[in-house]
């Protein structure tokens, strides 16, 4: 009998049975961590901490014609606003007019559909992704504290789906731009690529709905937003894990941490002009973003 002839021989398929335990182990604990994490943070009151202060309490104030912007002065660590731009509070407003903990369920809600949709535009279809994606620490946290970071990720994930459709790509990326300014690094992504008639519908329409949201509620705080800027990146200064922060921890100045958190996103901005892969560029282009919020740091210290 030739080899040909000779019947296949049976393979155990314990390959793909230890893949579904380990996806249901690494699913069960990022369960366990992400709501111990969410009852530690109901018992200190911070569930829906980050909503309260820079969304739900500005859009009260917007609704009731008052400035949703503080004075620079009495931005703190335990008094802290994330000074989102005009629009962004304008077009939420609405949610204002909520209790705030059905409002926080509201939030909560949208941001995890907005992280769902993000990972389906950008071609993700398997589900165990998707459910171990809602359960990591970092996503459960950015939930919990309804921080509008999963509104960026939809911004940019649609802007990479729809990058060689100017129309619905500048749209995306305006309103990540709307929402946090620090996505500027991607016009040169699009630059780069050759992307020019996105990157000016994009600029035209942000300007276009900043100028609009502004004008909303009377340009109140126009005028000390960059102050009001710094004070809510130097308040969180020494607060997180980022660049700038582990530096401070080395006892460097802000000033000295900023300027090389600044340098090394400058350096991935320059990798995102020569590498030749497209998605390469965008990677280092989102990661140049995050270094860009460095900026007014140096300029005002």
């Amino acid at each position: 009998m030739n080899d040909q002839e000779r019947p296949a021989r049976w393979r155990p398929t314990f390959g793909r049975h230890w893949e579904s335990v380990i996806v249901v182990i690494l699913f069960v604990f990022g369960a366990v961590l992400a709501f111990g994490y969410l009852n530690w943070l109901d018992g200190q009151g911070g569930i829906g901490g980050d909503f309260r202060s820079t969304t739900w309490g500005p859009g009260e104030a917007v609704l009731n014609g008052r400035s949703p912007y503080p004075e620079p002065d009495l931005v703190t660590l335990h008094f802290l606003t994330a000074p989102y731009p005009a629009p962004y509070l304008v077009v939420l407003a609405p949610i204002s007019l909520l209790p705030f903990d059905l409002a926080t369920g509201v939030w909560m809600t949208a941001l995890a559909a907005s992280i769902l949709v993000a990972l389906w535009a950008v071609g993700l279809r398997d589900t165990r992704c998707y459910a171990i994606a809602l359960v990591s620490l970092p996503v459960m946290a950015s939930i919990g504290l309804g921080n509008a970071t999963a509104l960026l990720m939809l911004s940019t994930a649609l802007l990479w789906r729809w990058r060689d459709r100017p129309h619905h790509g500048a749209v995306a990326f305006s309103c990540g731009l709307l929402v946090k300014p620090i996505l500027w690094p991607l016009f040169i992504w699009l630059l780069a690529t050759r992307r020019t008639r996105l990157s000016v519908e994009a600029a035209v329409i942000a300007s276009l709905a900043a100028l609009a949201g502004w004008a909303a509620i009377g340009f109140d705080g126009l005028a000390e937003y960059p102050a009001l800027l710094r004070a809510a990146s130097n308040a969180m200064a020494s607060n997180n894990l980022l660049v700038t922060n582990v530096l401070l921890d080395s006892g460097l100045s802000l000033r000295i941490a900023a300027l090389s958190s600044l340098l090394l996103g400058a350096c991935l901005l320059i990798g995102s002009i020569w590498v030749r892969s497209d998605l390469d560029r965008f990677a280092l282009g989102i990661a140049a973003a995050r270094k860009s919020a460095d900026l007014h740091r140096i300029r005002h210290r």
